[in-house]
C-alpha cells in the first residue's frame, strides 16, 4: 500500500519526467478495482493472476504474493531494476534513477 501511495502522490512529478506508471498485481480485476478506488489510484493496474508477467521479469511470487520490484524502461529496453523496494520512498528512487540515466545518456555513456 505504501508503495502505490508514494507513486500516486508523485504522479505529477513522474509524469513531468515523461514516466508512465503501470502497476502489476496478481489480484483479480475486481479486487484491483476496489483497491484503486479506495486509494484514488490514477495509473493502470495490470492483472497477472497467472504469474506470467512476474515470470517474464523473474519476480518471485510464492503463494501468489509477488515480491515488490520496480523497473524502468527507455526505448523499449530495461535500464534500471529495483529488487529491494522501499515502498514509501519508491517514487524518490525512481526519480533518482531517471536523473542518473539522463546524465549517462547526455554524456554518451548509453546508446539508444
Amino acid at each position: 500500500m505504501a508503495q502505490v501511495q508514494a507513486l500516486q502522490a508523485a504522479a505529477d512529478d513522474l509524469s513531468a519526467q515523461k514516466i508512465n506508471l503501470l502497476g502489476v498485481s496478481m489480484d483479480p480485476v475486481p479486487k484491483q478495482r476496489a483497491f484503486a478506488d479506495k486509494f484514488n489510484i490514477t495509473f493502470p493496474l495490470l492483472c497477472d493472476t497467472s504469474g506470467e508477467i512476474c515470470d517474464q521479469f523473474n519476480v518471485p511470487h510464492p503463494a501468489d504474493k509477488p515480491s515488490r520490484y520496480s523497473f524502468l524502461f527507455h526505448k523499449q529496453r530495461l535500464i534500471w531494476a529495483d529488487q529491494r523496494v522501499t515502498p514509501a520512498k519508491q517514487a524518490e528512487h525512481v526519480l533518482k534513477a531517471v536523473k542518473k540515466h539522463r546524465i549517462k545518456e547526455r554524456s554518451g555513456e548509453m546508446n539508444g
